[in-house]
């Protein structure tokens, strides 16, 4: 509800019978402007900016550009008897956002992802090694075509190994021509060739959705941005008193928002990468109220 339409407000509250289980419990009421014998107008415009604003500098942050207005205007239709009163607010929202995210490198794009070794300079720790006692690098892509089963205690009839896991199992051979399936040890070193893939396995179709991405502006994967987010929201009540004689008293009210805000993804176009909370919102409410006052 625009502010300039607020006459007051009062917290109406509960507490629970200690003697029973429950809880407390309440409420706000507001209570809206009306009109009366005197005309009335009030006027307002609220304006903030960065450059305005004081940070930390050891904790920046994006500050909004904010403007708003509003206003309200009541008096007298027929005097000592019909009121109006009606008020509007407006507000401009532009704030910055901070995005940190990952996206395909320019080796990977270059080479119609084929060639994935950057993966490789970008994972550390200690290799993993399987049921065939074969240490891998960590992040080594394994062919998905060699996938085959090797009982415990089993030689593999395609590397010469055998199973000493103690347990049966599944083992994939890495993509390399420089290393076969029997090398023991695969590292970027003594295989150069790792993460390198047939262009012939690469799905064409995967290739197009992955140059949706935006390509990396801050590092070897990582793409930084900051989008703007826009709210323009827009809200405004009436409302009509009229007493037929010092007994009756009657009023109807109309009230609307809308407070439509854009909210934007790490990435522009269709790529967006935005979460569930991202994208264009609405929020639009309309309320009609009358009332009768007739005292006994």
């Amino acid at each position: 509800m625009p502010q300039d339409a607020i006459a007051g407000s009062r917290v109406i509250s509960t507490s629970a019978d200690p003697r029973v289980a429950g809880f407390s419990g309440g409420q706000t009421a507001t209570i809206l402007k009306g009109g009366s014998d005197i005309f009335a107008l009030t006027t307002r415009v609220n304006f903030a900016d960065s450059h305005l604003a004081w940070t930390d500098p050891a904790w920046p942050s994006p500050i909004p550009q904010l403007a708003g207005n509003g206003g309200g205007l009541g008096g007298p239709i027929i005097k000592n008897k019909f009121f109006f009163f009606g008020d509007y607010e407006g507000k401009r929202r532009v704030q910055g956002t901070s995005f940190t995210s990952s996206v395909p490198t320019a080796l990977e794009r270059s080479s119609n992802y084929t060639n994935l070794t950057d993966i490789l300079s970008q994972q550390s720790g200690a290799a993993r090694t399987d049921i065939l006692g074969r240490s891998i690098h960590r992040a080594t892509i394994l062919d998905p075509g060699t996938t085959r089963f090797v009982a415990n205690g089993g030689v593999d009839p395609v590397s010469g190994l055998t199973n000493t896991s103690g347990a049966d199992g599944y083992v994939r051979d890495p993509f390399s021509s420089v290393c076969g399936p029997g090398t023991k040890i695969f590292t970027s070193a003594a295989c150069p060739d790792l993460n390198k893939l047939p262009n012939g396995r690469i799905d064409q179709n995967a290739v197009k959705l992955l140059n949706l991405y935006p390509s990396p502006n801050a590092g070897l994967g990582t793409y930084q941005d900051s989008p703007g987010l826009f709210e323009h929201s827009n809200s405004f009540d009436t409302r009509e008193d009229f007493n037929p004689n010092e007994k009756n008293q009657i009023f109807g009210r109309f009230s609307y928002s809308d407070d439509p805000q854009f909210i934007p993804g790490p990435f522009a176009g269709v790529a967006d990468g935005g979460a569930f909370q991202q994208g264009l919102q609405t929020a639009k409410s309309a309320q009609m109220v009358a009332g009768y006052t007739y005292p006994n």
